[in-house]
């Protein structure tokens, strides 16, 4: 819905986003407090087996590796084609894209940083794959040690 250069909100993806949210971190707290439970039980088994102590953090590792993996690059490519989308219309937000706010609509300069800002954080989400592979590479020649 446009109206006067300005894209109305629309309530009901404000309320999926929402509650998308709610259960993102929900899922979030529960994968933290499952990791410092797995923790805790590495710590106890490194005191009378070291090398399954590794084992089961090398595992961890494993874990992390493909959840961050799966979910940053959903993140990533949907940046990404907001960019692109952006780029193609030359304008933010692109013809037919919903809000959860009412936002003004930019052209031009605005629109193209608005594109440039979506490859960055698509970058910068996908880069923490990178920091994982850096952790295992190290993890490995710790072990090799």
């Amino acid at each position: 819905m446009k109206e006067n250069g300005i894209v109305k909100a629309d309530k009901l993806l404000r309320q999926q986003v929402l509650v998308g949210a709610a259960i993102f971190c929900m899922a979030g707290a529960l994968f933290i407090v499952g990791l410092s439970k797995y923790m805790e039980e590495i710590v106890q088994v490194s005191r009378s087996d070291h090398m399954q102590a590794l084992n089961m953090f090398d595992s961890l590792l494993t874990t992390v590796r493909v959840v961050n993996s799966v979910l940053s690059l959903v993140f990533a490519l949907y940046f990404a084609d907001l960019g692109l989308r952006i780029l193609g219309a030359g304008r933010y937000p692109p013809e037919g894209m919903r809000v959860i706010k009412d936002t003004k609509i930019q052209f031009g300069g605005s629109a193209r940083m608005m594109a440039i800002a979506s490859f960055a954080l698509a970058v910068t989400i996908l880069s923490t794959n990178l920091v994982l592979f850096y952790m295992r590479t190290i993890f490995e020649e710790l072990l090799q040690k």
